[in-house]
């Protein structure tokens, strides 16, 4: 070996261990980027106060009960994200849901199956959907005004059709309610069918082309048409979709109380609505998420459920809740200022 040989000496490259709260706080930063930070972390501080001040909340059994309470809120929610991200508003849900629960038990109590009432009350549910979006473009009026007079004319037809009464002379024993009280261990049937509605709906809000058009015609009708969209299309289409959905929810109300009663789905637009703005859908357009509305639908939910666990007096569960939707929304829009 000559003195102008070099030796390679061999690099060892030595790797710290990764520490173990280096993977959570990566988690957390994930989280912190998501566009429904803000609303995830309304939630999870009001959970945390709840579970200090009351002794029962944390209880699997309690929680399961919460998901269960906004279970048909929430799959009226998804709707409601593509109607709003659109540029539209849907306010006769409510009544929507009412018609078409006062059908299919109409159906059931006739003496005919579930499986011919359910289609029944999906088609009304859809079938006023769609005349919703067809008045509205026909017409130039915006949804707002007509949703609000289609709100009364459900209404007034579910009332018609019911003689103004509860329907509730059905067999208990039929499939249909057994499957409405079923339960997979301790979290109830319905839960999964609102978990499948907001998996499907996230995905096809954020990764279609169908939800793509609907957040770019809420944002800028004209620069959406200019761009090749067909901004009627997409309108009948976000509108006839939320009236298929109420009318899904219906279906699960039903089958769980066995029972329809003319009041069913008063106020359920303003509870659907209020979850939906908390959950970051801009009430303009052109902006909104699926996960954000089912967690403000949540937020609301777990207000009410821990004020009663409290023993809260109604009147200042309002207030409360209120304020809590005001707090949420204004930790939201900060966050995505930063």
């Amino acid at each position: 070996m000559t003195h102008n040989q070099v030796h390679e000496v061999p690099v060892v490259r030595v790797v710290p261990a990764r520490r173990p709260l280096f993977g959570v706080w990566s988690a957390l930063r994930r989280i912190g980027q998501m566009d429904e930070a803000g609303v995830i972390g309304a939630l999870f501080v009001i959970g945390l106060v709840f579970s200090i001040f009351t002794e029962h909340f944390l209880q699997i059994s309690n929680l399961f009960q919460i998901l269960r309470q906004i279970t048909l809120l929430g799959i009226m929610a998804v709707g409601m994200t593509f109607v709003m991200s659109a540029g539209d508003i849907d306010l006769s849900i409510g009544s929507v849901f009412n018609v078409s629960v006062i059908s299919m038990a109409l159906v059931l109590q006739s003496g005919l199956q579930w499986w011919i009432a359910v289609p029944i009350g999906l088609a009304i549910g859809t079938l006023c959907g769609l005349i919703n979006g067809t008045l509205s473009i026909l017409l130039r009026i915006p949804s707002i005004i007509i949703t609000l007079a289609t709100l009364s004319l459900y209404k007034g037809v579910s009332l018609l059709l019911s003689g103004g009464r509860a329907i509730s002379m059905f067999d208990k024993e039929n499939i249909f309610f057994e499957f409405g009280n079923a339960k997979l261990g301790p979290m109830p049937a319905m839960i999964l069918v609102m978990l499948a509605v907001v998996i499907v709906g996230a995905v096809v809000h954020r990764r279609t082309v169908f939800g793509r058009h609907a957040c770019a015609v809420g944002s800028n009708r004209k620069a959406a048409s200019y761009s090749g969209i067909q901004v009627n299309a997409v309108r009948l289409r976000v509108l006839t979709l939320s009236g298929f959905l109420v009318a899904l929810s219906a279906t699960l109300g039903l089958a769980h109380l066995a029972s329809a009663d003319p009041g069913s789905g008063t106020g359920y637009e303003m509870d659907v609505i209020a979850g939906v703005i908390i959950g970051g859908t801009k009430f303009t357009g052109g902006k909104g998420t699926v996960i954000g509305s089912i967690v403000g639908v949540a937020i609301m939910g777990t207000m009410r459920n821990g004020l009663i666990m409290l023993g809260v007096s109604p009147y200042w569960q309002l207030v409360l809740t209120g304020a809590v939707i005001i707090t949420a929304v204004a930790l939201d829009y900060v966050l995505q200022r930063r």
